[in-house]
């Protein structure tokens, strides 16, 4: 499950054309969302493929936080 998580993290991590800063407050937004579902029964699979893959979310997080930092 952990390598999992991390290769997905990482792959959203690698997408994003953000600031550091950015990133940094996005993957501890996911991953509490993560861990709360997980916590609250939710298989990882699921989670994950609720929220998308790393391409989908980072086209959703970059449009999002675009005016942050335009």
């Amino acid at each position: 499950m952990k390598n999992e998580l991390k290769r997905y993290i990482k792959e959203i991590n690698k997408g994003l054309h953000l600031p550091h800063k950015m990133k940094k407050r996005i993957t501890t937004e996911l991953l509490s969302e993560i861990y709360g579902r997980i916590d609250d029964g939710e298989e990882l699979n699921s989670v994950l493929t609720s929220i998308g893959t790393p391409q989908e979310l980072v086209e959703e997080l970059e449009a999002n936080y675009e005016h942050e930092y335009v």
